[in-house]
Formats: structure tokens, C-alpha cells, sequence
């Protein structure tokens, strides 16, 4: 046990680096600002039960992460890195699970371990949890529940304990992003320890498992029936277009996803080894810890492949048992690699492969430091060059010439917390806009509290620039005098200066005070492919006029 928890205390201690250190830095993209607004306006304007996004309806999504985020405004009002934060918690949470699960069904600490810190440096993971996305959740719910569904199913006994809580878990996880997580990564691994382990069922564990059953339909399901009743016609037309989207939007060929080892980011090569090589060696493919962990991820990357949609982020489900893959490889490797069972020279020379391209990386960082920043910047290139150049070595001698796997392992880990450490916090100066002029500096403009904010309708809004305002941007005829009278005073964005927008009607009830122009462009002009004209708008204040003008 005391290994147990040494091994949790050091991936918690990880974990903070992966998904919490510095991460505000980086501006919300589309999905996160969607998500974000959406908890905001749970909060100011009480839509606990039927979500909106910038006032109109958002009810694709469960609201069990949206619940969650919310949360954190009772700590502060609008901030990423506690939102961020958030989804941060349930990166850990799913680390937590794989490392749980893997000891579970494997009775390996070591090949836990190996395999959490594969997660905790896998490029699809450490991306989800440090954003405000709500996949996160739904496969963090999953990772919890599968060490009590193995020891239920394990069980001599009904197994009813274990079940039910694991059933609880999966519930949770419907509620968290619907079933994608329970197809994508609960039913592969039911798939693979079946195959493997065959375990046995009697009537009484029968039972327990719809129980289990049952409380994850009824956990998960419940808000969608509160829909049903409450507001059918919206959740009708949103059960139409998710359904048409998986045939007609995004749609790839089934085999879009052959390259889903590449997804693992600096495990790719790894994985690929983990993969293939005891095809061709006998005493792998007898270990269960292989069979199990191959068939789960194949079986992750084959049902995936099924839908006619596919995005690169969508394979975040197969990269849980992928880390697994590479753990048990890792594993493997260091019971017979070291010492005196040397193992044969192939094995040897996958391995030093694999070590040489990580540290070709580190010398390239530490080559990037000085090409990115431009600039001498003494103390933190020293610290870049040195720790890349220690790190260098260190692979060096102990994955190459010593043949030591877990080395290698600890060398991608240290790169990991390298760059989250000494890269992010600089990663603006280098990538960023350093023109930018947000709107959310509208939010400390004492001329607008508590005044609205209006688009031209019949133009569409950015979620970004509803995030950056902090408040709902609704569209309003800016072509009508009527209509802006009632809302004055009011502020409206515009693309083009607001005298050249607004007619004389308008111009003639309507005084109008030009607050800015602000860009949210995260890259400057100069990348013309990547700076956007939705992005930048004029904000003009309109209040109603002393002496209004009578226009025929």
C-alpha cells in the first residue's frame, strides 16, 4: 500500500504541472468560449436546468461539466485558469483511473505507473486537460469506474457493491458528454477483458450487473427526460441535427484513423513497437497485460472508425488504453532488458531507437530556445539549454548505452514539465498578437457597466468575443430606429465604424460615443491565412439624444 500511495502523491504532484501550471495563458478557442459562456449565463442569469449560450438555447451537451465549471464562480467570477482548472481536476482524476485500473486487473505497479506517466505526457490528455472541453469528464467518470466494475465482475460473491458504483460512475459520465465515452472506452475494454479473462457469471452477478445498469441509465438519462417534458421541440431539433452531423458533417473514410499512434504525440514510435513486435515474439504475446491492453485500444480505434465523423480530438478515448500499450511495453522491457537477462538485439535496437529520437527533440529544444525567442535572454536560455543538455545526457547514457526503458520514460516526463515550466509562460511573446487589443478590456470600462451589447442582426458573433465581453451580445436591427430606441442606451459592435453603419434615423434619436477598436486576433496581421476580420469590431456607446432630430 505504501507503494500505492507514493506512486499517487508523485503523479499528483505531476499533474499540476500537466494541466494547472500556467494554464491562462494561452486564449479560449471556440469550443472552450462556448462552454464558458454557457456557465457563465448559468450563473447571472439562473439557467441551471436548460443551458443557453449568448441567450439562445445550448442543449447539445449534458450539463454535469457546465454544473461543475459554474462552480468555480463561487471562488471568481470569470476565471480561465479556474475554469481551466476544472477540467484540470479531471485530468488528474483520469490519470488516477488509468493507474488505479491498470493495478487493478494487472497487479503491476510498475506497469501502472509507467503507464500514468505515458498519460501525463500524452499529447491528446495533457491538451484536453488543460482546457475548459468537456471530454475530460466523461472519460475521467469511465477511468473511475473501471477498477470497481473488474473487482465486481472478479468477485466470488454477487459483486453488488462494486457494480453499483461502478454504474454510478458510468452515469455520471452519460451526464458528462452522453454515451460517447461508454462506447468509445468502457465497451472496448468490456471487449478486451472478456476476450482475456473470460470471467465468470452467475445469476446473482447477472443481477448486480443490471444493476449496475440500471443506475447508469437512470443517472445519465434523467435530464434528457426533464427535456422531453419541458422543452420537446428544442430537444426534437437537437437530437435531428447531432444525428445528421454524424453522416453529413466532418464525415472521413473509415480508415482515417490508421494513424492513430501518431495522436500519442512523443509515444508515437513506442506505441507503433508496442504494437507490432510481439507479433513476431512469442513470450509477448502470451502476456495478459498485452492482450488485454492491445485488443482494448484496437477496439477503441475500430469502433471510433465506425462513425462517419471523425476529428484528430475524437481519438482522446483510444489514447487511455495507448498509454497503457506503452506501459506494459516499458514494463517488459525493464524486467528483461536490464541486468544480466539482456534480452535479444532487436529489442535493444527498438529501444535506442526510440531513446535517440526523444533526445534528437531535447537538443532541438534547447536549438529552438534561442531561434524563438530572438532575443539573449541569459537567465532563461541558460536554464533551457542547461536542463535540455542534462536531459540529453542523461538519455544518452541511460536509455542508449544502458538500455534502461524506464529512463526514458522519466527523460519524456522531465520534457514535459521542462516546457510547461520554462516555455509556457513565454509562449505569447513568441506565437501571440502583440497588437491584440481584447474587447474583454470593455469589462473594466466604467462607461459601460451594466449596459447591453448588440451585434448587426443577420450577422453571426463569434463565441470568443461573447467570452471576452463577459456579458451576452445580442443581434439587434441596427437598421431601424425603432428598434435601437428601445434599447438605448446600449452599446453595438460593428465591423466598420459605427457612422458609416447606423442611418441618419438611427443617428438622428441616438448620440453615439466611439469607445474603441478592438482586436482578438491571437496572431498579427502579418499571418494573413491565420488573422481573421471576425475578430475585430468597433464598440460605440449609444445613448439617447438631448435633442432629438425629426428626420421626414
Amino acid at each position: 500500500m505504501k507503494h500505492h500511495f507514493l506512486h499517487l502523491l508523485l503523479l499528483t504532484l505531476l499533474s499540476v504541472g500537466a494541466f494547472f501550471l500556467h494554464n491562462n495563458v494561452l486564449a479560449p478557442d471556440i469550443m472552450e468560449s462556448r462552454n464558458m459562456v454557457t456557465a457563465r449565463e448559468m450563473v447571472d442569469e439562473g439557467h441551471w436546468l436548460v443551458p443557453t449560450m449568448n441567450g439562445e438555447l445550448r442543449l447539445k451537451k449534458p450539463p454535469l461539466p457546465t454544473w461543475l465549471t459554474a462552480a468555480t464562480y463561487g471562488v471568481r467570477h470569470d476565471s480561465l485558469a479556474l475554469q481551466r482548472g476544472m477540467a484540470g481536476v479531471f485530468g488528474w482524476l483520469l490519470v488516477v483511473g488509468l493507474y488505479l485500473t491498470v493495478v487493478e486487473w494487472s497487479r503491476r505497479p510498475r506497469m501502472a505507473l509507467l503507464a500514468s506517466l505515458v498519460a501525463l505526457t500524452s499529447y491528446q490528455i495533457v491538451l484536453q486537460g488543460r482546457t475548459a472541453s468537456w471530454d475530460i469528464y466523461c472519460h475521467a467518470f469511465v477511468m473511475l469506474g473501471l477498477p470497481p466494475l473488474i473487482r465486481g465482475l472478479r468477485s466470488n460473491g454477487s459483486g453488488a457493491g462494486p457494480l453499483a458504483l461502478a454504474g454510478l460512475l458510468f452515469g455520471l459520465s452519460f451526464l458528462s458528454k452522453g454515451p460517447i465515452s461508454l462506447y468509445a472506452l468502457l465497451l472496448p475494454f468490456l471487449i478486451a477483458f472478456g476476450a482475456v479473462e473470460r470471467p465468470r457469471m452467475s445469476g446473482r452477478k447477472w443481477a448486480s450487473v443490471l444493476l449496475a445498469v440500471v443506475l447508469t441509465a437512470a443517472v445519465g438519462t434523467w435530464w434528457y427526460a426533464y427535456l422531453y417534458v419541458f422543452e420537446p421541440q428544442a430537444i426534437h431539433s437537437v437530437v435531428e441535427e447531432e444525428t445528421g452531423n454524424w453522416t453529413s458533417y466532418n464525415t472521413r473514410p473509415f480508415w482515417y484513423y490508421w494513424r492513430f499512434w501518431a495522436e500519442t504525440g512523443a509515444w508515437a514510435l513506442l506505441t507503433l513497437t508496442a504494437l507490432l513486435l510481439p507479433f513476431f515474439r512469442r513470450d509477448m504475446r502470451r502476456d495478459d497485460g498485452w492482450r488485454l491492453t492491445v485488443v482494448w485500444l484496437l477496439a477503441s480505434v475500430v469502433l471510433l472508425s465506425l462513425f462517419p465523423e471523425k476529428k484528430m480530438r475524437y481519438l482522446l478515448p483510444a489514447m487511455v488504453p495507448a498509454a497503457a500499450l506503452v506501459g506494459w511495453l516499458a514494463d517488459y522491457w525493464t524486467e528483461n532488458l536490464n541486468g544480466r537477462r539482456l534480452g535479444i538485439r532487436t529489442e535493444r535496437a527498438l529501444l535506442r531507437t526510440n531513446a535517440v529520437a526523444i533526445l534528437l527533440v531535447c537538443l532541438a529544444c534547447a536549438v529552438g530556445a534561442q531561434w524563438l525567442t530572438g532575443a539573449w535572454r541569459p537567465t532563461w536560455q541558460t536554464a533551457s539549454f542547461g536542463a535540455c543538455g542534462l536531459l540529453a545526457a542523461a538519455l544518452a547514457t541511460g536509455a542508449v548505452v544502458r538500455c534502461r526503458p524506464q529512463v526514458l520514460v522519466v527523460a519524456v516526463v522531465v520534457l514535459f514539465a521542462g516546457v510547461e515550466v520554462l516555455l509556457l509562460p513565454r509562449i505569447n511573446e513568441i506565437v501571440g498578437n502583440p497588437q491584440r487589443h481584447s474587447l474583454a478590456l470593455t469589462r473594466m470600462d466604467a462607461r459601460l457597466a451594466g449596459i447591453p451589447f448588440f451585434h448587426p442582426q443577420g450577422e453571426d458573433i463569434r463565441p470568443e468575443e461573447v467570452w471576452a465581453a463577459g456579458r451576452m451580445i445580442r443581434p439587434l436591427d441596427l437598421q431601424s430606429a425603432k428598434a435601437v430606441e428601445a434599447h438605448l442606451p446600449c452599446a453595438v459592435l460593428t465591423q466598420d465604424p459605427a457612422a458609416q453603419v447606423l442611418p441618419a434615423s438611427v443617428l438622428a434619436v441616438a448620440d453615439t460615443l466611439h469607445i474603441g477598436l478592438f482586436d482578438d486576433n491571437n496572431r498579427p496581421k502579418s499571418y494573413k491565412r491565420r488573422y481573421k476580420k471576425h475578430f475585430v469590431y468597433h464598440v460605440t456607446l449609444l445613448t439617447p439624444r438631448r435633442h432629438p432630430i425629426h428626420t421626414p
